[in-house]
């Protein structure tokens, strides 16, 4: 590349090289032919069976023993062969791990990991381009969305910080740190929780327009934030995308979302009360877990509450109490008794008849 690039422009093509430390097996053995463990990136990416593993084996310059070691491990490691993962879900992999730590162990699960997360992204933006199919909606740049509703703003402010972390930590070269704020969010932020919140807007026959707008510069920005990552998956559904005229014809001469650029969506406020929301989802989907109230039960067996008097059995119903401005103070009889948990500073209460 440093000679090609110098012939045919005269100049260097980068000033700075990233050296990653020794890549090995999945159990830190180094890769050797005589030991099975080699993974060829062409397997990976295209798949391959145990037979087709096996028979590469007859084209080494192994010996007998070793052959028939190295045949052994592959068949402890790859018993089913490799699945294919394509060439995204590998770069993928490799950029995930710390290039400056110890050494990095290549685990097919891992990639296999990182292509679900491919067909995660795959999926969300196939969702979003149903959700931009009513023809009054007219496209505008990504960065000129102006947010209306709480959700909205909160997504594209998480949008804003992930861009400022990806640029920050890819200044660092740190790019298993990008490659976790990109993932973040689109799994976390994305997919868990915006595309959820506005299903039931979506559901009517006139979505707000604004909504719309934010899910396109949530695609469309997010793509490029993946393109340095994952091209070919990010150029695909790209091209796939409403975008509004002049727009470059390829994804590489997009401008890369920064911090700057989106800074104008930053919106601590909105940001923590949306954070102080998902803490009481948090909070009741624990307590359901803990009193096991989702789990069915044989009819007329109830479960053992602790009363004054000793252990009782009854029905459980939530009881709420207010105390000051806002404030859900914790308060659950059982009993005659009375009981005051703390648990992230909200309360449930629960009532038991003795039985």
């Amino acid at each position: 590349m440093v000679m090609l690039g110098q012939e045919l422009t005269g100049r260097l093509p980068f000033s700075q090289v990233l050296l990653h430390s020794l890549v090995r097996d999945a159990a830190g053995r180094k890769m050797s032919k005589s030991l099975g463990n080699v993974i060829d990136p062409r397997d990976v990416i295209g798949g391959a069976t145990l037979p087709e593993l096996q028979e590469k084996l007859t084209h080494t310059i192994l010996d007998p023993h070793e052959l028939a070691v190295a045949s052994e491990g592959q068949k402890r490691q790859f018993p089913h062969g490799i699945p294919e993962c394509g060439a995204d879900a590998l770069r993928l992999a490799l950029c995930s791990h710390n290039a400056h730590g110890d050494d990095i162990r290549l685990d097919v699960a891992a990639v296999l990991s990182q292509r679900r997360f491919c067909n995660k992204v795959w999926n969300a933006v196939k969702f979003i381009l149903a959700a931009l199919s009513p023809p009054r909606f007219i496209p505008r740049p990504p960065e000129e969305a102006a947010p209306r509703a709480p959700m909205d703003r909160w997504v594209l402010s998480r949008l804003a910080r992930a861009a400022g972390e990806f640029g920050r930590r890819m200044e660092e070269l740190e790019v298993h740190g990008a490659v976790a704020a990109a993932r973040h969010f689109w799994l976390r932020t994305l997919c868990d929780v915006y595309l959820e919140a506005v299903k039931p807007s979506l559901r009517r026959p006139d979505p707000d327009p604004s909504t719309l707008q934010t899910l396109l510069s949530c695609a469309e920005l997010g793509l490029r934030l993946l393109a340095p990552l994952s091209p070919f998956l990010a150029e695909e559904l790209w091209h796939r995308l409403p975008r509004a005229p002049p727009a470059p014809p390829t994804l590489c001469l997009a401008p890369f979302p920064t911090a700057a650029m989106l800074a104008h969506w930053l919106c601590p406020e909105v940001e923590a009360e949306v954070e102080a929301m998902r803490e009481v989802v948090r909070t009741v989907r624990a307590l359901r877990d803990a009193f096991r109230l989702g789990a069915a039960r044989p009819r007329g067996e109830w479960p053992r509450w602790p009363t004054r008097g000793g252990w009782g059995r009854g029905l459980m119903w939530p009881t709420w109490g207010w105390g000051g401005w806002g404030a859900l103070r914790p308060k659950v009889a059982i009993g005659s008794g009375e009981w005051r948990p703390k648990m992230a500073d909200w309360s449930w209460g629960i009532r038991a008849q003795d039985g």
